[in-house]
């Protein structure tokens, strides 16, 4: 008895998915849906084997519960040279309109793109990367970037709220992604606590930091040394 078409799809899924080496592999299908279950050992072993499920189950939908496996280590600097080179490659350098940034093998995309099709080619040339476990995409369409001012301003409030600053003190300007702090403060540590709060934001890619550091020139006088008829300090 021949066996059904469904039948021999799922044959050759099960042994086109064991080519790719995923642990604790179980598919299900229910109801015309697919699911797949199992640990991947990197991103792009999980994306590979939603692509062979799709071409050998057409008309069915893929639910892909892959998991991605912890490693004890990536060289997260090495992911990331190599997601620069193919991104040079493509016309796409880093540093520039695009940048890059790998932390536990997790890729973070910040920038500008033209299109939707341009942010899937980015993706997808991150998710081919060995080694890498996942994507975060921060990539904003050019047209829809906000305004200058707008994320200027709002920049600044943050820094004086989350800072405690007066107006003024402290002034963010912004385009392109490039923040640019100016003004100035008492310490070092304050300088470099604002450029680590405004180099978090979802806006901003990098910092130039030309904060100037004031320190008082001389300390108050202590209460306990005045004497009366002193004017305070």
């Amino acid at each position: 008895m021949n066996a059904s078409p469904a039948a021999t799809g799922m044959r050759a899924l099960r042994a086109a998915l064991a080519e790719l080496r995923i642990d604790e592999l179980r598919i299900e299908s229910v109801g015309g849906v697919l699911h797949l279950h199992g640990i991947a050992p990197c991103y792009r072993t999980k994306r590979q084997a939603q692509e062979r499920a799709e071409a050998l189950m057409p008309g069915a939908t893929v639910h892909n519960h892959l998991c991605v496996a912890e490693r004890a280590y990536v060289d997260d600097a090495a992911v990331e040279r190599e997601l620069r080179r193919r991104l040079a490659g493509m016309g796409v350098p880093v540093p520039g309109r695009v940048s890059v940034e790998v932390r536990g093998a997790v890729v973070s995309l910040y920038g500008q793109v033209a299109d939707e099709a341009e942010r899937r080619q980015l993706r997808e040339a991150a998710a081919a990367v060995p080694c890498v476990r996942g994507i975060e995409d921060h990539l904003m369409l050019a047209s829809l970037e906000p305004a200058d001012t707008e994320v200027a301003r709002a920049l600044s409030e943050y820094v004086q709220r989350s800072m405690n600053l007066p107006p003024g003190v402290v002034n963010v300007s912004w385009r392109s992604g490039l923040a640019t702090l100016t003004g100035s403060v008492a310490t070092e540590t304050q300088r470099q606590a604002i450029e680590e709060l405004v180099l978090w934001h979802d806006h901003v890619t990098d910092v130039a930091n030309r904060i100037r550091i004031v320190p008082r020139l001389r300390a108050a006088t202590p209460a306990s040394h005045l004497r009366p008829g002193d004017p305070p300090p």
